[in-house]
């Protein structure tokens, strides 16, 4: 089983993501966000493009928002969906859904 790379406490979000060819790891206090945003996304799949959707994190933490694309977390992307919009609207957080 694949493992999740966001996991949420009440007030903090642990994310882990890829910076170039090694697996970073951030603590993100609610303060620390900036903006969750969800978005449409053509995502390649062996040799075509396909719909998918990603997770943008903006973070005064991380120069680049940190994002995840549905075909690589299919496994917990509904879990990170409910979560991050629950995380967002609980703790004031700017959040966009463009789905």
């Amino acid at each position: 089983m694949a493992r999740a790379h966001i996991l949420f406490d009440k007030t903090e979000i642990v994310a882990m993501y890829r910076q170039g060819n090694k697996l970073a790891v951030v603590n993100l206090k609610f303060s620390d966000i900036q903006r969750i945003q969800f978005d449409h996304f053509e995502e390649r799949a062996l040799l075509r493009k396909v719909e998918s959707e990603k997770i943008s994190i903006t973070t005064s933490k991380a120069a680049a928002p940190i994002v995840y694309t549905r075909l690589k977390e299919a496994a917990h992307w509904d879990r990170y969906k409910t979560g991050l919009a629950k995380f967002a609207r609980d703790n004031t957080i700017t959040f966009v859904s463009n789905l």
